[in-house]
């Protein structure tokens, strides 16, 4: 997709999969357990590359959207144990930014930052949560 002079673009469609572990200890009531949720499904994804000037180095972006269809399984240990697994549906987005500087026509080098959000996710028997992680990341992509 050509945005003119504002760069490039295109729309990706994929796969996304998420493996999420808590594992967490109430001192107070002095219980404790384990949730895991395994999920995968359809992302949808807008990613473009603008130049900066007539150089080498372009501001890249990219957002996308997911949803996880999965499993959840707990296990709470208190004053006996408490199994539970149920299904579960996850919506993902995520959103990062990033300075490429293109070594060669085939191959760029990225450093960026990038935040993601996991929503309705249950991982507290019962309680749905909201996990939003954030962080910097290097990338180096080819072409062939």
């Amino acid at each position: 997709m050509n945005l003119g002079a504002a760069g490039n673009g295109r729309l990706t469609l994929g796969l996304r999969h998420a493996s999420i572990s808590n594992n967490y200890y109430e001192t107070n009531n002095g219980y404790s357990g384990v949730s895991n949720f395994d999920g995968i499904g359809p992302r949808v994804a807008l990613e473009g590359s603008v130049p900066l000037g007539s150089s080498k180095v372009s501001f890249d972006w990219e957002a996308g959207a997911a949803v996880l269809f999965g499993d959840t399984e707990s296990t709470e240990y208190s004053f006996g144990t408490y199994y539970g697994n149920e299904s579960t549906e996850v919506i993902n987005l995520d959103l990062s930014a990033a300075l490429s500087y293109m070594i060669t026509p085939n191959a760029t080098v990225s450093i960026g930052v990038k935040g993601e959000q996991f929503r309705n996710i249950d991982l507290n028997f019962g309680d749905t949560d909201e996990i939003i992680s954030r962080g910097a990341f290097l990338k180096f992509t080819t072409k062939f």
